[in-house]
Order: structure tokens, then sequence, then C-alpha cells
């Protein structure tokens, strides 16, 4: 099955990923580690309530956070879909020629999505999107921290980073 959406949008209320500017903050709606929990369920290794708490996450309209980001004049946006977090962010950064640090601290993330990246659950799309990780310059300083995986798993209707 395939869904496709057309129509038209003022100028003014389109954000775009190119347009982020280099002293612009990262926003992101929602925590991450969808990807990593509906992995871990479908093999049965994760907990009722974790899955609970994602469903919660992903049945939550990324409608206010969009108009909240055109209200407070946000230079750009993407969603965080299959290619997770660093895929859509270097998306956004190579679009507009800048460069972006991320404090692996302070991202939000899902329960129980550290308890099944250390289990060692991957989503089918996680070898791919590794490949983000070339684009990091601190690498081998950072792999070892417990969110470092979880930036590269796609996310079922992840939040908006803006």
């Amino acid at each position: 099955m395939g869904l496709s959406c057309n129509g038209f949008i003022s100028s003014n209320n389109f954000l775009k990923e190119s347009g982020i500017n280099s002293e612009d903050k990262l926003i992101l709606t929602k925590g991450i580690g969808t990807g990593t929990l509906f992995a871990a369920d479908m093999n049965y290794q994760a907990k009722r309530r974790w899955i609970d708490n994602a469903v919660k996450s992903i049945l939550l309209s990324n409608q206010q956070a969009a108009k909240i980001f055109l209200e407070f004049k946000a230079t750009a946006c993407t969603n965080i879909t299959g290619f997770g977090l660093l895929g859509h962010l270097v998306e956004m950064i190579k679009a507009s020629k800048i460069s972006a640090s991320l404090e692996l601290e302070d991202i939000v993330i899902l329960e129980g999505s550290i308890q099944t990246t250390k289990q060692g659950i991957t989503s089918s799309l996680y070898p791919q999107n590794l490949q983000a990780s070339n684009y990091i310059l601190n690498r081998e300083k950072v792999k070892r921290k417990n969110k470092f995986t979880l930036l590269f798993y796609p996310q079922t209707s992840g939040g908006l980073p803006a």
C-alpha cells in the first residue's frame, strides 16, 4: 500500500530542511526510541509499559509543535522517521551548509530504549542508518555512550527537530 498527499502551502507556513543558522538550537518535540522498542516487541523482549508509552508518543500529533515553530520563527524543520535522528540531522546540516553538535545527555529517550539497545536488539534499517556516523567528528569518543546507538534507529511518527 502506498500513500501520496498533494496540496498547496503558503511559503509563510513552510519550514524546509535547509535554513539552519549556526547559532540556532535544535529542538526535538518527542523522545526517540520507537525503532528499538518495536523491534524488541516483535521479539517478545519489551515490557508492555514501554510499548504503551511508545504508542502514546506516536499518537501524539506534531501539529501543535509545528504551529509553535512557525509562531516563534523557527528557521528549518524535518521529521524523524526512517533515517533516525542523525540521518535527518545530517540532511538538515548538509542542506544548510553548516555543522552541528549534539549533547547526548540532553536527548530525551523513551523508557526501555536503552535496555533494548544494550540487548543488541536492532531494527532492519539500523545498519544502513549507522553509516551516518561517518559525519560524527568525535565518533570514537562517544560511540560507547548509552544513547549513541539510538541516534540511528528509525522512528515511527517521530518528533520534529527544528
